[in-house]
């Protein structure tokens, strides 16, 4: 009888334990993915119900014994285990989630201030009634009561980390740099850029080449200018021998002239 009534126990506790093990998986499958159960708290609670009276009431018959309390404490002690790891991961990432959206928000508050001025205390607390409103209905979504995980000591560490955020924010380096750029953005705005003037300046050039009697062994050039004016001036003995030139051939000096405007409209 007690060989028959150990087996009973034991066989229940495989099924159940492994029951319990599927329900558990699908769980956190979930949570590994980032995600949250959706109303993990009732489930989790139903399913520790469950699991415990379908042990009980299978193994009625099988006294009192010490292998039976044996095998409940574990099949408890397996799921309080797994749904405690469960909840803390949750409420790790709900936590992360409510302190990131709420400084996103500060952010937001922040950008729409005139200058980058510092947000009103009391848009600040609104900010932060609602985050804290918001992330305790999910605490609620995720509480355990029946093995104190009832979340409110997490909801009150939330409130803390709120108030220190929105204490530090000012001086915090998202904030610095939105307040930079906004300043920077609106200096620019108001940096007049210089007009150009239109402008209609003329200039006059003078080119000029003296040619001597020569075989072209000598030449050189000079030049100067002032402003929009210039001057430039050769030498060059290339006419060749007196005896060589004849009636009509090149002058000895030439000149030429040239007029140009700078104009900038």
């Amino acid at each position: 009888a007690d060989l028959e009534a150990a087996y009973s126990v034991d066989t229940t506790y495989t099924k159940l334990r492994s029951t319990a093990a599927g329900a558990i998986g699908s769980w956190r499958r979930t949570v590994d993915r980032g995600a949250r159960v959706g109303g993990f708290g009732n489930s989790a609670s139903k399913l520790r119900g469950k699991i415990i009276n379908a042990f009980n009431a299978a193994t009625q018959g099988c006294g009192e014994g010490s292998r039976r309390e044996a095998r409940r404490e574990e099949l408890m002690v397996y799921l309080d285990s797994a749904v405690t790891e469960l909840h803390a991961a949750q409420i790790a990432a709900l936590s992360a989630e409510t302190e990131a959206a709420f400084s996103a928000k500060l952010l937001r508050l922040l950008d729409g201030t005139k200058d980058a001025a510092p947000i009103e205390d009391e848009k600040v607390k609104t900010a932060m009634q609602k985050a804290e409103f918001a992330y305790a209905a999910a605490v609620a979504q995720l509480a355990v009561p029946a093995i104190g995980l009832d979340g409110a000591a997490d909801v009150d560490d939330m409130s803390v980390t709120l108030g220190d955020l929105a204490s530090k924010f000012d001086e915090s380096p998202p904030a610095k740099v939105l307040r930079l750029n906004k300043l920077t953005l609106k200096a620019q705005k108001n940096r007049k850029s210089p007009k150009n003037p239109r402008s209609f300046t003329p200039g006059f050039h003078l080119s000029g080449m003296v040619r001597q009697i020569g075989s072209g062994n000598l030449q050189g050039f000079s030049s100067y200018s002032a402003g929009p004016h210039s001057v430039t001036m050769g030498y060059q003995n290339d006419r060749g021998t007196p005896e060589s030139m004849a009636e009509g051939d090149e002058p000895f000096l030439r000149l030429q002239p040239k007029v140009h405007f700078d104009i900038d409209a």
